[in-house]
């Protein structure tokens, strides 16, 4: 996974790991200067088990798809058609089932997450901006 983020590492509020079924929602907001800037806006995201994404209140994607166990795909979700020019926000809650079963696999939850803009990232998690809430 590492490979795949400049800045986004996996986070996950401390004291949290081992529990199970749980959902921690995860939100920054940003400012765009101008529509064109919008255009090249790349949301990435991997999370275990479940995320699913709103932005500016509208529900935009959800992920990431199955694999093999101990890995996790990595989505880039182009946010153009859903960002406007000012204050924009963008909330990820992901869902932790904390045990093995038939849909997923025992594993660590986390978030990770990038928020580009032509290729470098402006918003990355385990830096400033998201902040997370169970």
């Amino acid at each position: 996974m590492m490979e795949c983020f400049e800045l986004g590492v996996p986070v996950w509020p401390v004291g949290q790991r081992g529990t199970w079924n749980q959902v921690v929602g995860f939100y920054v907001s940003f400012e765009i200067d101008d529509a064109e800037a919008a255009k090249n806006i790349i949301l990435k995201v991997t999370a275990a088990d479940c995320y699913r994404v709103w932005v500016n209140g509208v529900f935009f994607a959800y992920g990431p798809a199955r694999t093999a166990h101990g890995y996790s795909r990595v989505d880039a979700l182009p946010l153009v058609g859903v960002l406007v020019e000012g204050v924009n926000h963008l909330a990820i809650e992901v869902s932790s089932c904390g045990i093995d079963s038939y849909a997923y696999a025992l594993h660590d939850p986390f978030l990770q997450a990038e928020i580009l803009q032509c290729g470098q990232p402006l918003i990355a998690t385990g830096g400033k901006g998201f902040g997370a809430t169970l």
